[in-house]
């Protein structure tokens, strides 16, 4: 008898060695992969709060993108709207000017930069898109000043 209680002893033993080797292995795969199973099966009775978390962190990943974005298209259409209003001062200060060496007005000529600069500003892209053309975002929203001025 003394012999069958060593031997159920030392089976413990083996088995507590075997199971907490198991336990190391899993532990290293965790912290060398990052994740805590392969698969959702073993992640135990938490899966579905798992897969329910994954689902709101993309959604919440993909709000923070939307807002990059729309971020970067409003900062170029202030930028172009801040030179908008400094264009219409520029022109407003070329109309007491005197003319050019070739006849035409100083006014005149500041003008037609100034609208084909407006123009330019009006047809901006952020990317693929054409920030002040509405929901023709694909389209410029203006034609070009040659287009304009010539037909």
């Amino acid at each position: 008898m003394t012999v069958n209680t060593v031997g159920t002893g030392s089976a413990r033993l083996i088995q507590s060695l075997l199971s907490m080797r198991g336990r190391l292995d899993d532990l290293q795969r965790q912290l060398g992969t990052g994740k805590r199973a392969d698969s959702y099966a073993g992640i135990g009775v938490d899966r579905g709060l798992t897969v329910g978390l994954r689902s709101h962190l993309s959604a919440i990943k993909g709000f923070g993108d939307t807002i990059t974005n729309v971020n970067v298209r409003l900062e170029l259409a202030q930028s172009s709207l801040q030179r908008m209003g400094e264009i219409g001062r520029e022109v407003s200060g070329l109309l007491n000017q005197a003319t050019s060496p070739d006849g035409r007005a100083t006014a005149q000529i500041g003008a037609k930069n100034a609208v084909a600069e407006m123009l330019g500003l009006l047809n901006t892209r952020a990317g693929d898109r054409y920030i002040f053309s509405g929901l023709a975002s694909d389209r410029p929203a203006t034609d070009t000043i040659e287009h304009i001025l010539d037909g």
